[in-house]
C-alpha cells in the first residue's frame, strides 16, 4: 500500500465512504422496498376478498329479489285467472246457452 497520510487513515479504519454511503443508499432502498410489499400485499389481498365477498352477497341479493318479484308477479296472475274463470263458471251456471 502507498502511504499514508492521517486523513487516509481515518478514512480506512471507518470503511470507504463513497462505498459506504451507496451500500446504506442500497439498504435504505431495501427496506423501503420490504416495507411497501408487506404493507400493500396484505391490504390487496384483504381488498380482493372483500371484494370477492360483496360481489356474492349483492349478486345473492339481487337474485333474491328477482325470484320474490317473479314469484308475487306469478301469484298476482293466477289470482286474475281464478277470478276470471269463477267469474265465467258463474255465467255459465246462471245463463243459459240460448242467452249467451
Amino acid at each position: 500500500m502507498n502511504k499514508s497520510s492521517p486523513g487516509n487513515s481515518n478514512q480506512y479504519k471507518n470503511g470507504n465512504g463513497i462505498a459506504r454511503e451507496g451500500y446504506y443508499r442500497r439498504l435504505f432502498r431495501r427496506f423501503i422496498l420490504l416495507t411497501l410489499l408487506c404493507s400493500l400485499i396484505p391490504l390487496l389481498l384483504v381488498g380482493w376478498g372483500i371484494n370477492n365477498y360483496y360481489t356474492r352477497f349483492a349478486r345473492n341479493r339481487m337474485m333474491l329479489s328477482f325470484h320474490t318479484k317473479v314469484e308475487n308477479h306469478r301469484k298476482i296472475i293466477e289470482l286474475f285467472l281464478k277470478n276470471r274463470v269463477s267469474g265465467l263458471q258463474v255465467i255459465a251456471k246462471t245463463h243459459s246457452r240460448n242467452t249467451l
